[in-house]
């Protein structure tokens, strides 16, 4: 059974930091035999054992293996000719980050872990009453970490505690005796690194719960003995249903307190109707509810937006719909019209609703949301009657200003008549996935200009890096994370958007030659983040970031204007619809967009 995680642990050099350009040599990685619970692990260090592409495309450093705990980046690895494996990490200047790099220089810190991950190996079976010899021919790294507890040491090597009960220590008798004879178990030692291992996962997932409220699925999480990568996915799950719970309660709160019923007897083509003609008062008098809830939608939009016609509670946009020419509606004109066969039109599939973008509806005016964009920083006082230096957080804001999206649509007389598929259904839903289908695609590409709002690739601020050819490498997929995380900002709604292009690319290429596991792995996830499809994104475009930083707001419902004279003396009417939006991000560096431009 190959498993999915390990690490090893070695003594770094103190000699090797280098204060000013805040840099470190270490060794992660040797060939010294190591006692695993399916037998002893040798890693070799041949020139094609340790694949080393992940670890020098900016590979992270972390503390005790925590990826929330970013604090530096791999500038280089290598193996050298002592078949040992070294690399120079380089630590950023946060908070955080300093913190480690001052433990290090001080001595505090003197053992870093490398977590690994096999791709080729052969068991050698072992003599009777002796464990089996794993020797591992190829292994990548994939991150460097600086650890608290090993779970033993010889000869200054150290190796960090096991999220698993399983792990055995490894003496200098096992060392000495694996191709004699058995050697003894010390049950005591054997404990006691239970223990420490116990310890360490219980207090790693407790602290991801403080952080997100999540006590009682820690504690779940605790009593059944998962790991700490287990807790973290569920807790991103749990994360993703609040947020859906969230948004729904936002969404609820343009609603007018109607019932079901009341809203399937709401009729848009009784409202049409009555548009169409105004001196029509059998029209006006069928229309009452539906004239009397759009005066109530209007009424809560307050004085400040004026409304150039009928403001309609749900999202409706629309096409063009004649009876009489065919593909524009004749086709809805039969005498035995299967409605339920209707076949619609393709569309591109909407995304940034699912990824997490956050709806903001029930908007007046112009809207100003505060935004941090720096922390107050603590100082070191030089003298005992010294004073404290002021050190203020900076704030900015982020704007949403209304932005108007417009479609008609041409209906005939005849087919509001004869239409058996239920114009109104059909005019409905077309509208609706028109309307969204232009939000989603100015989230994503809106060029700020010409009255669209501001979409993602055209944010200044986020991260953004070239891609070495048309569809990006496993590398280069790593590396838009890396870029998110370097900024402190992954978390929240996380994934990819991408198009099908990228797709094929990303379920045929391997990650690494040899290994048969593609980029896009079996449940749709890229480097354990989704990954959504679709047409919206420009070829060859990648998108990767915390979706729920990009805010959609809305000013209203669908406001509908109706032309009954361009097209008069064909017994037509035109209906304009108007949607008004805006888009902004909380933090542009919340989002990586790249490409081979």
């Amino acid at each position: 059974m190959k498993p999915q995680k390990h690490t090893r642990t070695l003594n770094l050099d103190r000699a090797a930091v280098n204060v000013e350009e805040r840099t470190v040599e270490v060794a992660f990685s040797s060939e010294e035999p190591y006692q695993r619970y399916q037998g002893i692990e040798i890693l070799e260090h041949g020139p094609e054992s340790v694949v080393l592409d992940r670890l020098n495309n900016g590979g992270a450093v972390l503390v005790e293996h925590n990826t929330s705990d970013h604090v530096g980046v791999v500038e280089s690895a290598r193996v050298d000719g002592d078949r040992t494996a070294r690399a120079v990490l380089r630590f950023g200047r946060g908070a955080r980050a300093s913190e480690i790099f001052q433990d290090v220089v001080d001595g505090i810190r003197s053992l870093v872990s490398v977590g690994y991950e096999w791709l080729d190996w052969d068991t050698e079976k072992g003599a009777k009453g002796q464990p089996d010899t794993i020797r591992v021919k190829k292994f990548l790294p994939y991150e460097i970490s600086f650890v608290a507890i090993p779970a033993d040491s010889t000869v200054g090597v150290g190796r960090s505690a096991e999220e698993t009960k399983k792990v055995i220590q490894m003496t200098e008798e096992i060392k000495k005796e694996t191709t004699t004879e058995k050697p003894a178990v010390d049950v005591k030692k054997e404990r006691s690194a239970a223990v420490k291992s116990e310890r360490v996962r219980s207090s790693d997932i407790m602290a991801l719960a403080d952080r997100h409220d999540a006590d009682e699925l820690a504690r779940q999480y605790i009593d059944e003995g998962k790991s700490v990568a287990d807790f973290q996915k569920a807790l991103l799950e749990k994360i993703g249903e609040n947020n859906n719970e969230v948004r729904a309660k936002q969404t609820a709160e343009v609603d007018l307190g109607l019932s079901d019923k009341e809203v399937e007897s709401f009729s848009l083509l009784r409202v049409m109707n009555a548009l169409a003609d105004p001196n029509d008062r059998h029209a006006h008098k069928a229309a009452a509810y539906e004239l009397e809830v759009c005066s109530e939608a209007a009424n809560q939009m307050g004085s400040e937006f004026q409304a150039r016609g009928l403001f309609i509670p749900p999202e409706i946009l629309a096409r063009d719909l004649s009876a009489g020419t065919a593909t524009d509606g004749a086709e809805l004109v039969a005498d035995n019209l299967l409605a339920g066969s209707f076949i619609d039109v393709l569309r591109n599939s909407l995304t940034i609703r699912q990824a997490g973008a956050q709806i903001i509806p029930g908007l007046v005016g112009n809207v100003d949301i505060p935004r941090q964009t720096s922390g107050a920083g603590a100082v070191w006082i030089s003298a005992e009657d010294g004073d404290a230096t002021e050190s203020d957080p900076q704030f900015d804001q982020v704007s949403l200003t209304p932005k108007d999206l417009a479609a008609y649509t041409e209906v005939t007389r005849r087919l509001r008549m004869q239409s058996s598929i239920g114009i109104e259904a059909l005019i409905r839903n077309d509208l609706v996935v028109a309307a969204a289908t232009a939000i989603d695609l100015a989230g994503l590409y809106g060029s700020g200009a010409s009255g669209q709002p501001t979409g993602v690739a055209n944010q200044t601020g986020i991260n953004t890096f070239s891609l070495a050819a048309a569809d990006p490498t496993y590398a280069e997929t790593v590396r838009m994370v890396k870029e998110v995380m370097t900024d402190n900002a992954l978390m929240g709604s996380l994934g990819y958007i991408i198009d099908p292009n990228g797709w094929e690319a990303a379920t045929t290429t391997e990650k690494f030659s040899g290994t048969g596991k593609t980029i896009l792995s079996e449940n749709g996830t890229i480097n354990g983040y989704q990954a959504a499809v679709t047409n919206q994104v420009t070829a060859e475009d990648w998108f990767f970031g915390n979706w729920a930083d990009l805010l959609i707001g809305m000013w209203g419902g669908v406001e509908i204007n109706v032309d009954p004279y361009t097209h008069s003396l064909k017994g037509k009417t035109r209906y304009v619809m108007f949607q008004t939006i805006d888009t902004a991000v909380r933090h542009p560096v919340s989002f990586c967009h790249c490409n081979d431009a």
